[in-house]
């Protein structure tokens, strides 16, 4: 094939080359800007335990987890536990950390399979809970997206706190994240 502005070509490679220099010149061949974002699949398992958000009887109750896509996970593990739940405070605080929000409602004993897609650009996942008498370091975690892909995350969701096996939580040691014992609800 050969093309007067563009110069000739041999071989498919060559032709390849020729034919997106072409489409490019005519604003048909997709930039890198303009092309899909790469995406990851993380596989996360919620396990809901018999006392989840435990009522004052101990009896376990249904609760809201909601998971974040994140650009950065500094400012979801530095908010108040009042921020979360309220679109507008949220927005406002995580700002353009924030790429999407999803919510799921757990029922205690219930088990959740959820396979999220993350883009490119949101480099952490961040799960809250919204337990009646929360932990207080144990309510939410952030995981770096890199390592949550490659194992899984895999959370318990207990009376006030989350606990997890798979992918490390941010800022935690794998014991701490293991042991419900670290993490006494609040009064």
């Amino acid at each position: 094939m050969c093309i007067p502005l563009l110069g000739c070509s041999a071989g498919p490679k060559g032709a390849e080359l020729t034919t997106n220099a072409l489409l490019s010149v005519a604003g048909l061949k997709l930039t890198e800007k303009s092309a899909a974002p790469v995406t990851r699949q993380v596989s996360l398992r919620l396990e809901a335990s018999r006392d989840l958000n435990a009522a004052a009887t101990g009896q376990g109750v249904a609760t809201v987890v909601r998971v974040y896509k994140l650009r950065n996970q500094e400012a979801f593990l530095s908010a108040s536990y009042r921020v979360f739940g309220d679109t507008d405070k949220e927005k406002n605080v995580l700002g353009s950390d924030l790429s999407e929000v999803r919510e799921f409602i757990l029922m205690p004993g219930q088990t959740v399979r959820i396979n999220e897609k993350l883009t490119a650009d949101a480099a952490y996942l961040g799960v809250a809970t919204f337990f009646r008498k929360p932990s207080p370091q144990r309510w939410r975690m952030a995981f770096n997206a890199v390592d949550a892909e490659q194992t899984g995350l895999v959370l318990g969701v207990h009376a006030c706190a989350m606990t997890s096996s798979g992918a490390i939580p941010v800022g935690m040691r794998r014991s701490d994240a293991l042991l419900l014992s670290t993490a006494p609800c609040s009064e």
